[in-house]
């Protein structure tokens, strides 16, 4: 199965010879596609169904060796929304897709604003059974030899070490560790890969779209697409301007002349070091 470009019917370009597809996680059972039905009702079928089609993002960068899956909506409900989304005006969520509310003012731009994705980077946290120089031993862990080596150590007060090595479960640093609850955690993230699904005037519909990241909790936000702008940047490599490890999307619809909504479906971020390391 090849991914192409984001867009109405050419965003997948599909070799479906399966006789179905079953969703594994919390939602129901997506049906069988039967194998004699033509490719552009397939694509349909793929297009507007929430779960699906985030499972073929996920596909798609599958092949950039250092990303993993790390924040995404499907817009099912509003739990991943920020309380309170301090956009203008909101954009509404309703039935996995973001649009105008039924508001037709030209050129009127509604946004949706996430929830803070907070410590993004931070991998385990346990309570220590020994420290002493240079090291820190935890019994309840079993690691595999160096498997968190290079990560970082952050004890009880907040001192940080750099992990030189591990066994099963003892940690290696320079320095003498404090007893109690510690943390591990990855480096700052510093490329991101970004997926969207939607639909506007740059590929059958209408207004524009705009999807922002920011990394260091809103101080700084980049644009990884803006079609009003001919800027698209998704499903590419790009450095991260301001790294940090709270994550935030904004996404803005903006109204054709005519009071026209865009549709936004979904949208992925990935990043390295890959958070979900374990």
């Amino acid at each position: 199965m090849a991914i192409a470009t984001l867009g109405l019917k050419s965003r997948l370009l599909a070799n479906l010879q399966a006789e179905g597809f079953v969703d594994t996680g919390d939602h129901a059972y997506i049906g069988k596609l039967a194998t004699a039905m033509e490719e552009t009702e397939i694509i349909d079928k793929i297009l507007f169904d929430p779960i699906l089609e985030l499972e073929i993002m996920k596909m798609n960068f599958q092949s950039i060796s250092w990303a993993q899956f790390s924040i995404f909506d499907t817009f099912e409900d509003e739990t991943k929304r920020a309380d309170p989304d301090p956009s203008t005006y909101d954009a509404r969520v309703l039935y996995y897709r973001l649009d105008n509310n039924n508001d037709d003012t030209a050129d009127r731009e509604f946004g949706f604003v996430s929830k803070t994705y907070s410590d993004i980077t931070l991998l385990d946290t346990s309570t220590s059974t020994d420290v002493g120089l240079n090291y820190l031993e935890d019994t309840s862990k079993e690691w595999f030899t160096n498997e968190v080596k290079n990560l970082t150590l952050i004890d009880v007060d907040g001192h940080r070490y750099n992990i030189d090595s591990n066994t099963s479960n003892t940690l290696t640093v320079v320095g003498t560790p404090v007893a109690g609850s510690y943390y591990l955690q990855e480096d700052n993230p510093s490329y991101a890969v970004v997926f969207c699904s939607y639909l506007d005037s740059t590929n059958g519909g209408y207004g524009y779209v705009k999807v922002e990241v920011s990394f260091n909790g809103g101080v700084y936000y980049q644009t990884f697409l803006d079609t009003e702008s001919s800027v698209n940047r998704l499903q590419a490599t790009q450095s991260i301007t301001y790294p940090g490890v709270n994550y935030i999307v904004r996404i803005i619809l903006k109204n054709d002349a005519s009071g026209n909504s865009p549709l936004v479906y979904k949208y992925l971020v990935c990043t390295d070091p890959s958070p979900w390391r374990f």
